[in-house]
């Protein structure tokens, strides 16, 4: 009888542990890199993030590179640019493109194409997740959730 009170006890507490281990993944983060949107029949992939220093004389910022490729699945050209995304940080503020940035990615897809292009977003340093919003007008139509990396120095 005690035997079996022992190997109770064991396995309760494996079990508790076990519950807790999945109760602690879903505080991860998850973020989604390589995640493929299809919005308006053009694939939208986020493939990469670059944390660099803010070019503005904002001490407090840091400049999210957002890398990006796309593929227009349609019959029709398809215009997209960076300026056509936001991101929305952990408190809820809205950060349009960085309009000083000559290298923002902007084209017309002719039907059957792809590009390839990174968005630059400045945003404040302690920002750790945001939503990368694909709004070219006033509705959302995709939304990536991302981990911000931290910033090679």
């Amino acid at each position: 009888m005690k035997a079996l009170k022992i190997n109770l006890s064991i396995v309760l507490l494996i079990a508790a542990l076990i519950l807790s281990a999945c109760g602690m993944e879903k505080n991860v983060e998850k973020s989604d890199i390589n995640k493929t949107i299809r919005s308006n029949k053009v694939d939208m992939i986020v493939t990469n993030l670059v944390v660099s220093n803010s070019q503005s004389e904002k001490k407090d910022m840091i400049m999210l590179e957002v890398e990006m490729e796309f593929k227009n699945k349609s019959k029709s050209d398809y215009g997209v640019g960076a300026h056509d995304f936001k991101v929305k940080d952990q408190d809820g503020k809205v950060h349009e493109a960085y309009g000083m940035e000559p290298d923002n990615f902007g084209d017309v897809l002719s039907p059957g194409k792809s590009m390839k292009g990174t968005g630059y977003y400045e945003i404040p340093k302690n920002t750790k997740n945001v939503t990368f919003i694909y709004q070219p007008k006033k509705d959302s139509l995709a939304e990536w959730k991302l981990t911000v990396p931290e910033r090679k120095r």
